[in-house]
Formats: structure tokens, sequence, C-alpha cells
């Protein structure tokens, strides 16, 4: 194709011999052009001057077309495809044809965008034919995805372009990453793709496996033209076929890589806090065939000097909205060196290394850190997936206390410097570690109840507590004369706790600094140091002896730390107090501060400026204690006398020791299935039922707790945690729902039994109460063993109290009673109840509010865990004497329909000379009646009753001049 119009320009000489100049003008014109003899397109006869290319899923230079075996993975693109055209001639009857392999579940292909390299080709005709035997066939323009048409992998791809000029072109067919599992297309580049996944079967029904081999065939056609056979040496209808092998991988001969990066900022002093960061991240070298780490658990060895901030990963490894639920903690190596674990196990997270900085942990530098340069490193411990350490071939660490003994599948994922630059001063540092800290640093923790640190000795004794105090020499010059006081923490107030030593003073002469270090004396005192601040005046040392003259460590109330002299860039190591805290399992919330002077002199003999550190002071060390109290919850039933136990972990609790309040049962503890999560409640086995009363708070009576003086105890409702609750059990018992059977057997032999009346005031011959003989009565529906048969709750007029069985007096003295001769109430159809409660008596509320009730109100009974919901429907005032013939018209009255319950009571107060009787139909909790859970009582009011109103008992007025001692009986509990 010519680039424009065409222009021919002659000069010719005519007759007259003069010049003369012809100009001629053509429009732009298109020829195509074949060779020479318009049969064999390459000039040797071979098929070299067209090219087709095929690869994989992947270019790793390891593991080089390797297809991932993991059904729960697409792979996106199955195959890159490529074509080239270098001879001189345009074709037009070009033939592509993919042969896709049994074994690849191939749904689409991506054809080559429009190009200039691909000149004049403007559409793709295409018969794509499926495994079930469907032929697709249409036309696609460059760049369309053709995507099959049915459920149904495709088997052989045909493609037609409309052209393919000479010098055409498509980018080379080869992925754009080295990555098996995350395969993508790459953006921008022209080539074909051919998509899907790895299929769990081959065509056949036989499982695809990890080491199958699966090979995908590539075949260009081009009809009109001749190739030389390279067998015979004949021409033949030019077609050329090349393929690509792929071996099927199981995820854990994957390669994985990555990489660390550390920051630090200008500032290299000690004691700066977020001096700088170490982090992982995507790896610069290596060769990996996955972004994927399976729960890998990461070691960060700190550089000496410095520890972890204790703040929450920055930038928490993620990819695609999942981040790994890691567990972060630290420990701290037999070198001194502080360890941050970052650790994956157990979680299902597969860690993404294709990514910048990631699960960063910022550093403190050491108030007492020494210059120099320290390295840091970041291993890695996966034994499921390989790292690729091309990049740095290192061996497992010498010390693998930094990887807590792991001796295989460690990897040196980096490692850098650290640098400490300190200021040329002289310096007196504080430092503290309590039982929760790894390493020593200016405020620390402990817990009230156990060691919280990996190390062992805490572990061995949790009072253990420590501090630490340091004397650095930055300057030009010596100094001497040396003394460095230390006053012994003391409780001083409620907030505040006493430490004693346990022994000597020990040294630690950070990590090897200093061989040549000055000697030095500590002597102890039982008495405690006056600090002076005065310029060329320190404490006095008379009565300081050294240890070996200590009688009673946990006399001594300080010390002093003694040098002739202190070299010039010198840093003393580490003095370490080791204390204990023989009151620790009473002392969370409480803190104590150390105290410390240091004096000395110049090499001229001049006095230094005394540094005193008070525990109001920046620099000063602390030691906190923390600590709660965990309370679980259980279920408790028994079957044949054995005991069974269901842990309701929604319920378990914990309370800050000396902080929180233990609530009162019912509000994180329910004290009904009604409060009950439904997946609480499915954990009650089939058969049995809630029994009707508080849940039972059991103590731990086997728990040892660190320090002198401490009890075990149970949990009290409504007071401050304290230690001895940790470990506490709420323990819901249950009871077969065989008690709920027995009690509808009785109430089926009512009509037998009492022929259609209500003998409340039954008595025998010697005028005993009647019901107490009735054994089959007062086993029925007793729950608790104590004759509680279910609770009323009337939200209203704020009633929560249990129903008894009776109404004799003591009954009535402790809530509800259930009057003998009508139905137990189990809420079945047809079932008529009676309760009866005092009003206005030294009893309580009771039934005092009843009046209060009117139609349309609700009250409920929770029997055996289970609610029932009553609107009263009848609310009627009688005289004692209509009470009984009363009673039974009601429940005539109801007999055909459900649950009926009456509450009576006697009124006015203070008078009784009437009964008010209100009675309520059951109906279904919440469709027609709320729960109880979400009534309240909107109109609480305070009723005064005086001690001179004595309590009448309701039973004794059931019948008119019913003598009161026909009814005084006890009840067998």
């Amino acid at each position: 194709m010519a680039d424009g119009p065409a222009v021919v320009t002659q000069t010719i000489v005519d007759p007259q011999a003069q010049e003369r100049t012809l100009t001629a003008r053509a429009p732009a014109w298109t020829e195509y052009l074949r060779s020479g003899d318009g049969l064999v397109p390459c000039s040797s006869g071979s098929s070299e001057c067209l090219v087709l290319s095929i690869n994989g899923n992947n270019k790793g230079e390891k593991t080089a077309n390797n297809l991932l075996l993991d059904p729960a993975r697409k792979v996106p693109t199955l195959n890159f495809l490529g074509f080239s055209n270098s001879s001189a001639s345009n074709f037009t009857d070009v033939e592509l044809t993919i042969d896709v392999p049994s074994g690849f579940d191939a749904t689409a292909l991506v054809l080559p965008k429009a190009t200039s390299t691909l000149p004049g080709l403007t559409q793709y005709r295409y018969s794509i034919t499926l495994l079930d035997g469907t032929t697709m066939t249409g036309v696609a323009k460059p760049g369309d995805t053709i995507t099959q048409t049915k459920d149904s992998p495709m088997r052989t791809v045909k493609l037609y372009p409309n052209m393919l000029a000479s010098g055409a072109y498509t980018d080379r067919a080869e992925s754009c990453t080295t990555l098996v599992s995350d395969n993508a297309d790459c953006a921008g580049k022209s080539k074909m793709y051919l998509q899907g996944s790895l299929a769990a079967k081959y065509d056949d029904g036989t499982p695809v496996k990890g080491g199958d081999m699966i090979k995908t065939l590539f075949t260009i056609t081009i009809p009109s033209v001749r190739m030389k056979d390279p067998q015979p040496g004949e021409l033949v209808t030019f077609t050329q076929t090349v393929s690509n092998t792929q071996q099927v991988v199981l995820e854990e001969q994957l390669v994985a890589a990555a990489g660390t990066w550390g920051q630090q900022g200008s500032d290299k002093q000690p004691a700066l806090k977020n001096a700088g960061l170490l982090s992982t991240m995507v790896s610069v070298g290596g060769n990996p065939t996955t972004p994927y780490i399976y729960e890998p658990i990461f070691y960060y060895v700190l550089p000496c000097g410095t520890v972890y901030n204790n703040d929450p990963l920055t930038w928490p490894n993620s990819h695609g909205g999942v981040t790994g639920d890691l567990e972060v903690t630290t420990f701290q190596a037999d070198d001194g060196r502080q360890v941050v674990k970052i650790d994956y196990t157990g979680t299902g997270y597969k860690y993404y290394t294709q990514t910048g900085a990631t699960n960063a942990v910022y550093l403190n530098n050491e108030p007492d850190a020494i210059s120099g340069t320290y390295p840091w490193q970041i291993y890695m411990v996966r034994p499921t997936t390989k790292i690729d350490t091309k990049a740095d071939p290192t061996t497992p660490p010498a010390d693998t206390t930094y990887v807590q003994g792991a001796d295989k599948d460690v990897y040196l994922v980096g490692q850098g410097t650290w640098t400490i630059n300190a200021a040329k001063e002289t310096r007196t540092t504080e430092l503290s570690q309590g039982n929760a800290a790894d390493m020593f640093e200016s405020h620390t923790t402990s817990n009230d109840l156990s060691a919280m640190n990996s190390l062992d000795a805490y572990n061995d004794d949790p009072t253990l507590m420590r501090f630490a105090v340091s004397v650095s020499n930055n300057e030009s010059q010596p100094l001497q004369h040396i003394r460095e006081f230390v006053a012994i923490p003391k409780s001083t107030g409620d907030s505040t706790f006493a430490l004693n030593l346990t022994g000597p003073v020990t040294f630690d002469n950070l990590n090897g600094s200093g061989t040549s270090l000055p000697s030095y004396t500590v002597r102890y005192s039982t008495q405690p140091v006056a600090f002076t601040t005065a310029l060329g005046s320190e404490p006095s040392t008379d009565g300081y002896v050294e240890a070996a003259d200590v009688k009673e460590w946990s006399a001594i109330q300080s010390l002093v730390i003694e040098m002739d002299t202190l070299p010039a860039t010198t840093v003393m190591g580490r003095f370490i107090l080791n204390c204990s805290d023989e009151t620790l399992y009473q002392d969370a919330q409480k803190s104590v501060a150390l105290e410390t002077g240091l004096y000395a002199q110049k090499t001229d003999g001049s006095a230094m400026q005394p540094l005193v550190i008070t525990k109001s002071d920046k620099g000063v060390a602390t030691i906190s204690v923390t600590g709660q109290s965990t309370v679980i919850a259980r279920l408790h039933w028994q079957v044949d006398g054995v005991d069974h136990y269901a842990a309701l972990d929604d319920l378990t609790h914990s309370y800050a020791n000396n902080l929180d309040e233990f609530p009162a049962l019912g509000l994180d503890y329910p004290t009904h299935t009604s409060g009950m999560s439904s997946a609480d409640k499915a954990l009650i086995p089939e058969g049995y039922v809630m029994k009707d009363k508080e849940p039972t708070i059991i103590g731990d009576a086997s728990a040892i707790y660190p320090g002198k003086g401490w009890t075990t105890g149970v949990a009290v409702p409504g007071t401050m945690t304290r230690y001895n609750y940790n470990g506490n059990v709420v323990q819901y018992e249950l009871v077969p729902k065989a008690v709920l059977q027995r009690a509808r057997a009785y109430n089926g032999t009512l009509a037998d039994r009492f022929g259609g009346g209500i003998p409340a005031d039954a008595a025998d011959e010697q005028r005993n109460p009647q019901e107490l003989a009735d054994a089959a009565y007062m086993r029925a529906l007793s729950v608790d063993g104590g004759g509680a048969m279910a609770r009323l709750s009337i939200p209203k007029i704020s009633v929560n109290i249990a129903v008894y069985h009776t109404t004799l007096d003591d009954v009535l003295s402790e809530g509800v009673g259930h009057i003998y001769g009508t139905a137990l109430p189990v809420g079945d159809p047809h079932t008529y109840t009676v309760l009866a409660a005092h009003s206005g008596g030294v009893q309580g509320m009771l039934f005092t509010r009843l009046s209060e009730m009117r139609q349309g109100d609700v009250f409920y009974l929770d029997v055996l865990g289970g609610e029932q919901g009553y609107r009263i429907t009848d609310v009627r005032t009688i005289t004692p004497e209509r009470m009984e013939r009363t009673l039974q018209q009601i429940r005539d009255a109801h007999q055909s329909g459900d649950a009926t319950v009456t509450m009576v009571t006697c009124m006015p107060i203070g008078v009784n000379t009437d009964r008010l009787l209100v009675t309520g139909v059951r109906a279904p909790v919440p469709q027609s009646i709320p729960a109880a859970s979400t009534q309240r009582d909107g109109t609480l009011i305070a009723v005064g009753v005086g001690v001179a109103v004595f309590a009448l008992a309701l039973a004794a007025a059931i019948v008119v001049r019913r003598r009161a001692k026909r009814r005084h009986g006890t009840r067998t509990r």
C-alpha cells in the first residue's frame, strides 16, 4: 500500500534541444504481492516465515508451564497464543485451529486486539465445538471475547481471520507473570487468551492428578499455498502445528517469595518512641509461582537496644478485602533480643506477597541503648509453602531461639541494620519488667493472676517484678566517685503496692558492651533514702551494708551502687533489682514507680549536678498491675446419676479486677431460658428443661493465686470483681421433662379426684391440710426440690416471684401459692389454675398492686424454662363466701378454650373484706403477647406498709369463718 498519491516527474529534451519537465499524479492504490511462483510463501520452502507461538499459564523460570490443581481457584488463562507472518505475501484464507485438551474446562477465548501490527485484520469467523458436540459459529471483532454458550467446555476452536498481511504479528504468546495460582490477562497486550480452569476430571471421568501432563495444540493452515514436506520434499498444503505441555501441580509444590523493608528516621537517640519500623513486602528477587504463603509464621528479630511498641500492626496483610486473624506475641531470645512473632497458624489465611510494605511493627529505642549499629532479621517458618531463597540462600539461624527452636522449613526473609546515636551527656536511666513484659521498658505491666511473658523465671514465680538502673557517661571526660541511690518501691496509698527485694542486685553488661567495665559495689539499707538535688550534696551512706551482711531481704528499703570511676564514652550496664509483690493477687489497678538519684564528681573534683528521678518525672520507670476475672457459664444435668455439662460460650464474660462490678444475675447471665440465645437453647438435651430458679454460682475451690494471704471465693452479684472471681462458673440446672409429664398426668385426674369441686381448704379428721397428705400432688411439677412449680411475672406491677405448691402460711410468706384442686400450670388447653398471694403484708409487695391490672394487660408464667403469656379478660371483686363458687364458674366458662389462670388476693389492703380475682387466658408469645423481657413497670410506685398491718393468709379467707389453725402446716422440702 502506498503512503499517499503517486507523483512521477520526468525531464526530456525536445527536438529543439530544449529540456522539458513532465509531471504526472495518480491517487494512492493497494496491490497485494505474492511470491514469485504464487505457491510457496517461504523462500526455503519451509513454514518458517509464518510462526505460531503458544505458552502455558505462567512464565516461571523453575516451574514454567505448570497448572495448579485447585478446584476452588479459577485460573483465568490456560494458554497464551500468538502468530506472525514474515513472508512477502498477504493471506485471506488462513485457518487457525486450537485443539483444547481433555482436562481443560475452557470457557472463553479472547482475540488479539486491533493494532497497527495486524493491518487489515478486521474480523474473525469462528466455529467452536464443545465437549457435548454443540457447535458455536459466528463473527467476532479483534479484542472480542468469545464465550461458551452452554455449560460445556470448548474442545476445538477454528478461527478464520479475514486478513493476515505481510509483516503482521501479535505480541509474544507468554504470561506476564511467573505466578501459577494468580494468573491474569496481560493488560494492553495483543495476543490470544484461552481462558477457563483446570478441570477436576478428564472427559472420560478419570480424575486429574498432580504430575499429569496436559498438551494443547495450535495449528495454522493456508489452503491456497504450499510448503515442502520435510520427509519426501514434495509440496503439500501449508500447515504448521505447535504445542504446549503443562504439568499439573499441587498447591504444596508452588514456590513463593517475600522480601523485607526496614525504615529508621533521622533521629536515632535512645529513648525515642516509634523510632522506625520493620516489615515484610514483595520480593525484589526470587522466582515465585504463587503469590500466597499458607499460614506462615514470621519472626521479627529486633536489633539490640530496641523493643516493639506493642501497637497493632501497621498495614496488616490483606488481599481481596480479607485480613487474616493473626496472633501477635513477643518473647526474648537467648541473646537478649526481643522477637515479635506474627502467627497465622490455624487461620486458613493465605498471606499475600505481591504487595508493598505490610505487617509493619514500630520500634522504640530503649532509654539505655548503646551507640552502635545492630543487625535485625526477619525469619519465616512455613512447612506447607516452599519459599524461593535464590536471592539469599541463607541457612536457618545459628541461634534457634529466634524461631522458638524450629530447625526445618525456616527461611531468612530479609535482614538489615539499625543505628543508635546517643547524645554526649551523662544519663541515668530506669527500666521495668513486670510479669507481662518480655523486655525491660520504661512502663510495663504485671498480671495479678499469672505471668503473661515467656520468661521461665516469671512462670516459676508470677510475683517477680524487676527494675533496672543504668548509668551512661557519653561525655569526653571520666566521672569519679559515682553513687547511684535507689529507693525500693513501697506502698504510699490505695493506688500503690509494696515490693520487696528477693536477693542481691544482679548485673547485665548489655550484650557484651564494655569488656573492661569498672568495678562496682552494691550496698543495702533497711532505711529509706533521702534524695537531694542540691549541688555538692548527696544522701548519707551510713548504715548501708554489703549483700553478705543482709539478714532479711524483704526489710531492705534502699540501696546504693558505688563506682570509683566511670570512663568517658562508657555505658555501665544494667543493675537489676529482683523484687516480689507478695500481695499481687489483690493489687490490680495499682502501680509502683522507681525513684533513683545519681551523684558524681567531674575530673576536676567539682560536683556534678545530681540527676534525681522521682515518681512524677518523665523518665521514671513504672509497673502497673492489671487483671481480669473470667466467669464461664454452663448447663448441668444428670443421666443415671452421672453429671453432664455443656459450655455456654456466649455467656462467658471477663471483668476487670478491682474495677468492674460483677453484675446482678439477669444482666450478663439470664435467669430464664427466655433470655438465652437460640444457640444456648439448642444445647439443652432432648428430654430436659431448665429449672425455674436462678443459676448457681460455683467458685474455683482449686485455684492458687500468686502471693501470700489469698483465699478462694465465690462471685457475689452486684459487688466489685475480685481476683477470686476468676474461674467461677454460672451453672444452669436442667431437669427431665418427665416432671412435666407427671404434672399433665396429675391434671388428668382432677375431675375424678375432686368431682368438679375446688377443695382448697380440705382437711383430714385431725384437721391437717389434705394437700400435704397428697403425695402425687406434692411431687408433681416440683422443679427445684423445694416445692416451687413455676415463676410468675407481672411486669406492669413489678412482680417476679416463685409459685409454690399449697397455700399454707409458710408458702404465702415467701411467694405465690397454688390453690389445691386446680390444675398445675403447665399451660395446656382446657386447664384452669388458681394462684393466691398476700397483699399489703410484711412479706413484700406480692399482689399488693394487683388492683392496678386491667383487661388487656398481660402476665407470664415460666414453667421449666417455657414462657407462657396470659392476657387479662376478667377482673372482679367478690365477697369471701362466694369464692369457691365463683372460681368454679370461671373454670367452667373457659374449660373448652386455652389455659386459664386466676390470681386471687384480699382487698382493701389492711381491711381484707373482699377478694380480688384477676383472670387471664393464654395467648402465644410473641405473636399475640410480647415477650416478658420487653415489658416494664411504667408506674412503679412506693407503697408504704405500716409495720402494724398484719399479714392475713389468703388461704384462711377462702371459706368464711375458717379457723387459721386449720391451715397451719409445713411443706416438706
